[in-house]
């Protein structure tokens, strides 16, 4: 899972609020860049320890700008609200906080253009872990200034790059099912979105991955939507969303939602009947590249092809 963050400050007269954009790809083990930014690997750590034992492992930090870059670190909590919203918290502001078990070095650097440095982290479980995962995000932060302007503000822009811990201790409770699935035409004639309620009843996290199959009435399969991976923390519910576009008609349809937690042994499935008052529309075909005449063949989309994933 990546997170960035990129805020903005400034310093006049008058002091610009803060502005906090977060990205979240779940568990994604990937490079992220971003302008005046360095890119952290990988983007998701996921351990497995006692109480009492030390982990220990690396992250890479690359610096894909032409400047030098000074990076300095923090950990944070982070919880999801109730519409599925990423929301960050002080360090150890909850009791599956791991927040104080990670430590960094160096805990500060500079990057040169074009460069990388390692940073090695450890995981210090306490004697008196309670079972099942703990998190938090050890953010890498960067921030440039622009050159000051007689008589114009001075701002500057600070970028955080985070990886997210799970630390899961002890014995591993396992536990989750499908709790509701609804439908909706959120784009009327265009596009239908399902909503998928997944309840962790465990004590570990989830890692889903998955699929929404549209079946038409002789139970013919015509859309297969994929539910890109997803995270639901212990005790949690979290909401799923898979969006479908046409070409479709028309008429009654069965949806079987299968979710495939990373540490159950089976799928887990619901099914949604539904309605489709109006057909969908396949997609538009995306317009051929600047300087190239015609087509080189049409969009795909085939039955119902999905125009989304989940979010």
């Amino acid at each position: 899972m990546s997170i960035m963050d990129r805020r903005i400050s400034a310093t006049s007269r008058r002091t610009l609020p803060l502005v906090l954009v977060a990205l979240l790809a779940l568990a994604a083990i990937s490079l992220a860049a971003a302008q005046n930014t360095v890119a952290v690997s990988p983007a998701g750590v996921l351990v497995q320890g006692d109480p009492g034992q030390t982990l220990s492992g690396t992250l890479r930090l690359d610096n894909p700008t032409q400047d030098d870059a000074a990076v300095t670190t923090s950990v944070q909590d982070f919880a999801y609200n109730d519409k599925g919203e990423l929301t960050f918290y002080a360090a150890d502001s909850f009791p599956t906080s791991a927040a104080s078990w990670i430590t960094v070095n160096p805990v500060s650097a500079t990057i040169a253009a074009g460069g990388n440095e390692s940073v090695r982290y450890s995981v210090d479980i306490p004697t008196d872990a309670t079972a099942g995962t703990h998190w938090a995000v050890l953010f890498f932060e960067t921030g440039t200034a622009n050159p000051p302007t007689t008589g114009k503000t001075l701002a500057t822009f600070k970028v955080r790059i985070g990886s997210v811990f799970y630390v899961n201790v002890g014995e591993s409770q396992p536990d989750g099912r499908i709790a509701g699935i609804a439908g909706v035409d959120s784009r009327p004639g265009l596009q239908y979105q399902f909503v998928i309620q997944y309840l962790n009843n465990g004590n570990v996290v989830s890692l889903l991955n998955g699929k929404v199959d549209v079946r038409n009435g002789a139970g013919d399969t015509v859309v297969s939507i994929p539910i890109s991976r997803e995270v639901a923390l212990p005790g949690a519910t979290r909401l799923l969303k898979a969006n479908m576009a046409g070409p479709l008609p028309a008429g009654d349809y069965d949806a079987l939602v299968v979710l495939d937690p990373n540490n159950m042994d089976q799928e887990v499935a619901g099914e949604y009947p539904f309605h489709l008052d109006q057909a969908l529309a396949a997609p538009p075909t995306p317009p051929a590249p600047t300087g190239q005449s015609g087509s080189s063949g049409t969009a795909q989309s085939g039955v119902g092809a999905p125009s989304g994933g989940s979010q």
